[in-house]
């Protein structure tokens, strides 16, 4: 009689936006790794690949391969003091709006601040060839990844930025 051996099934495909890769890496180095790693405060203690991935960015930083985000953020422009509170009451009007769900509330609060109050509309000129359409169509992508990121870590601080005055170069990888 033979017996078949069932092959392991894989698990759902990673969350991540990255490209996935497996690295073999000696014990000592995992030990060296899960010390790093408590270190951190017990509210934060990452995963190993979040420790993994934190290594690497701030490797790269300090070889001079990617910009610090202090760096970015230093170059970015903040909202006037009369842009922020215009926007702070237009986002109050938002959120007490009756017409929208709490995502929808969500979405157009994060456009508000994303695009300035702009309402449709392209600043692309007519005649665009399809190469400048991708062009522009990465450096859009970059910057709403961009800011996606920085509502996420920090709320107030992407409204105080001047996202559509905001350079797309600093965020294109």
């Amino acid at each position: 009689m033979q017996t078949v051996i069932a092959r392991k099934k894989r698990g759902p495909a990673p969350t991540g936006k990255g490209e996935l890769i497996g690295v073999r890496i000696h014990p000592k180095l995992w030990s060296a790794l899960d010390e790093a790693r408590h270190e951190c405060s017990e509210e934060e203690l990452p995963s190993r690949p979040e420790m993994i991935r934190r290594i690497l960015h701030s490797w790269l930083i300090e070889n001079s391969f990617m910009s610090s985000p202090d760096e970015v953020l230093a170059r970015l422009k903040m909202r006037s003091d009369e842009a922020l509170l215009s926007a702070r009451n237009v986002e109050s009007r938002i959120r007490a709006s009756s017409f929208l769900d709490a995502d929808g509330v969500e979405d157009a609060v994060k456009t508000l601040y994303r695009d300035g109050g702009r309402c449709g509309g392209s600043d692309w000129p007519s005649d665009a060839s399809s190469e400048e359409i991708a062009i522009q169509l990465a450096a859009e992508t970059a910057l709403n990844r961009a800011f996606d990121e920085m509502w996420e870590r920090d709320s107030e601080l992407a409204r105080r930025i001047d996202w559509p005055r905001a350079d797309p170069e600093d965020f294109l990888d």
